[in-house]
C-alpha cells in the first residue's frame, strides 16, 4: 500500500474513509467498506500508471520518428499531453481514465499524429515540385527530381535514358523510379502535363524535399 499512499499525496486522494455512524457500531462494515475502497484505489492507481505509459510511449515516437520529418518545413507539432484527471472522486477519476485510455488504444492518438506528419510533407512535396516547375529554363522540357534514394545502376541507367527521349520528344507522360509502391526519382514535361497530372505527380511522390534535388533537360 505505500506505493498507493504515494500515488494518493500526489494527486491529493483521500486514503482513509470516515466512518458513518453505524460503522461506529458494526466496525466490520468499514472495514469492508475500507477494504473495496483500498482496492479501488489500487485499480485507479494501477490504470492512471498505463496511461502514462502509453502517453510516453506515444511522445518518445512521436518526438524521434515523426518530428525529424517534418522539422525542415513547419514548426507545428502535434500536441501530446497527459489529460488531466478529476482526482476528487476516484469513480469519476477512473471513467476518464478508462475514457483517454480509449482513445489511445483505439489509435486515434496515433492517426492524428500520422495525419499531421502527411499533410505537412504533402504540402512541402507540393510547394518543392511547384517551386521546380516556376524556375524551369525556356530552353528546357524536362523537370527531373532525384529523393536521397539510390536506385540500382542498372535502373538509374534506364531512368536517364528515358528522361533523354523525353526531353526530345516532350509528352504528357511522366517517369519514376519506385521503391515499393513510392515514386522517388521523377521526371515530366511541365509544358505538356494538366493540372490533374501534376497533382498525380505530386501525390506519388514521397522523396524529402530537404534531401533531394532539381535538374533540368
Amino acid at each position: 500500500m505505500n506505493k498507493t499512499t504515494a500515488f494518493c499525496e500526489q494527486h491529493n486522494i483521500k486514503t482513509t474513509l470516515k466512518k458513518r455512524w453505524y460503522e461506529k457500531i458494526l466496525s466490520f462494515l468499514y472495514t469492508r467498506r475500507m477494504k473495496k475502497y483500498h482496492k479501488d484505489l489500487t485499480i485507479l492507481q494501477y490504470n492512471y500508471e498505463r496511461l502514462e505509459n502509453e502517453i510516453k510511449k506515444a511522445i518518445e515516437y512521436y518526438t524521434t520518428h515523426e518530428v525529424p520529418k517534418i522539422a525542415p518545413y513547419t514548426h507545428e507539432r502535434f500536441e501530446i499531453e497527459m489529460p488531466e484527471i478529476d482526482f476528487s472522486d476516484i469513480h469519476i477519476a477512473l471513467e476518464q481514465i478508462y475514457d483517454s485510455l480509449e482513445f489511445v488504444n483505439k489509435s486515434i492518438i496515433w492517426k492524428e499524429m500520422f495525419k499531421l506528419t502527411s499533410t505537412v510533407l504533402y504540402n512541402a512535396r507540393k510547394d518543392f515540385i511547384l517551386d521546380a516547375i516556376a524556375k524551369i529554363p525556356n530552353n528546357k522540357n524536362v523537370v527531373v527530381i532525384k529523393s536521397s534514394y539510390i536506385p540500382k545502376e542498372n535502373t538509374e541507367s534506364a531512368f536517364k535514358k528515358q528522361c533523354i527521349e523525353l526531353a526530345n520528344n516532350p509528352s504528357s507522360n511522366w517517369l519514376s523510379i519506385r521503391c515499393v509502391f513510392c515514386a522517388e526519382w521523377i521526371a515530366f514535361c511541365p509544358s505538356q502535363s494538366t493540372d490533374k497530372q501534376i497533382e498525380e505527380i505530386i501525390k506519388s511522390w514521397h522523396g524529402e524535399p530537404a534531401k533531394s534535388n532539381i535538374s533540368y533537360l
